[in-house]
């Protein structure tokens, strides 16, 4: 063997290591890159699905106005003040997933807040699409400081009232908070359609409806991944044609 062949074999072998660890690098920067865009995609459905109710509850507010109702005053700033929060945490979201280069989203801000002030601010925001649809929406919250993130928290009952309501079509819907053995039960509670067994075990996925809902199947999903990121228990119970209790469990501080 000589040695110029030598020489050739080392060059041939590096070419192949060099072009094997740009095809490695290549593939890897794909797969961040589809990582990164399907975060981008659920961040835009997240968001699109989160600014509807507070649009709406804009919508009837405006209505409102016409007569001079100090009350449609108050939930339009109560809507204004969430849409600001989302748009907010979701830019925050996009940039620290840019920095990252990361499919992962911001770790949330955890703050100490009377749970009372989000359940009234939610009751605010859906009171007249009850209304409009002839449904008793009533609200119990109780005096109590919690450790967590307000908007993201607020986001999540957000989902589980609009779900609540929109698929009760008669009685009512009850937003209540408990206390259970050193925690906050936060309940959501209808008498609408009610889900099925089956049901039940898919819902909780992103994109999956139940069978007489005409939404998008996003809702739950949401719930269920804001649940995870906040590290609260997310428990959903239904009957068909008995109703639905949502129920999320938060740590509260004395």
């Amino acid at each position: 063997m000589t040695p110029n062949f030598v020489k050739a074999e080392l060059s041939a072998t590096r070419e192949r290591l060099k072009l094997s660890s740009d095809l490695q690098k290549t593939q890897e920067d794909y797969i961040r890159a589809r990582k990164l865009s399907d975060v981008r995609r659920n961040l835009l459905s997240t968001v699109s699905h989160d600014l509807q109710q507070p649009l709406a509850s804009l919508r009837l507010a405006l209505v409102g106005l016409r007569n001079t109702d100090e009350r449609a005053t108050q939930n339009m700033h109560s809507a204004f003040d969430y849409l600001e929060s989302l748009a907010v945490e979701h830019l925050q979201e996009t940039k620290q997933g840019d920095e990252a280069g990361s499919a992962s989203f911001a770790d949330v801000a955890s703050e100490v807040f009377p749970i009372k002030l989000v359940l009234d601010n939610v009751h605010k925001m859906f009171k007249d699409e009850a209304i409009e649809k002839s449904l008793d929406f009533r609200c119990r919250p109780i005096s109590a400081n919690v450790p967590s993130d307000p908007v993201t928290l607020m986001r999540a009952i957000n989902n589980l009232v609009a779900n609540a309501i929109k698929h009760t079509d008669s009685g009512g819907v009850l937003l209540c908070a408990r206390k259970r053995q050193g925690s906050i039960l936060l309940q959501v509670w209808d008498t609408g359609y009610g889900l099925g067994e089956d049901e039940l075990r898919s819902v909780m996925q992103p994109n999956v409806k139940g069978v007489s809902s005409d939404g998008h199947g996003l809702g739950l999903g949401i719930v269920q991944s804001i649940s995870e990121q906040l590290n609260l228990n997310f428990e959903l119970n239904s009957r068909v044609d008995r109703g639905t209790v949502a129920s999320l469990k938060v740590d509260y501080k004395e």
